[in-house]
């Protein structure tokens, strides 16, 4: 057993789904297995809608493959959608910070001085766009 499988997280929803039986019929020893197993999609891994009944044999039949039915097919969706639009916030921010830094240091007719304060600023919002995608 491991950590993720000993935490109070994972036990409290594992906990719900022991009442049920197995696709197989089975009632003895059922568990909370993962449509997209947790290995591969572990930001998912506590998702209710990742979570269904199976027994231990088929559980450890089906390993790390994805149980593929229609809910895992709508995970797989959510799943590349929150992708995109991380990677397309990233991105934007990332235009948005190179814009501002290209707007200051052109040259102005009137004053062509380079001010420090905005890379400093450009700087800033590019580490919270990090850290963010990265805590994310």
């Amino acid at each position: 057993m491991t950590s993720f499988h000993q935490s109070k997280e994972w036990r409290a929803l594992a906990k719900d789904h022991k009442t049920l039986q197995c696709a197989c019929g089975s009632k003895e020893d059922i568990q909370s297995a993962h449509y997209l197993p947790q290995k591969k999609w572990p930001l998912m891994r506590l998702w209710r809608a990742n979570l269904y009944h199976s027994c231990g044999k088929c559980n450890n039949k089906l390993g790390d493959k994805i149980y593929w039915s229609i809910r895992a097919v709508q995970l797989l969706v959510i799943y590349v959608v929150i992708k995109l639009l991380t990677w397309a916030a990233l991105l934007l921010i990332i235009f948005i910070v190179t814009r501002v830094m290209w707007l200051d240091i052109r040259p102005h007719p009137f004053n062509t001085t380079f001010t420090y304060q905005a890379l400093h600023e450009a700087q800033e919002a590019f580490n919270t766009a990090k850290d963010w995608i990265y805590n994310y």
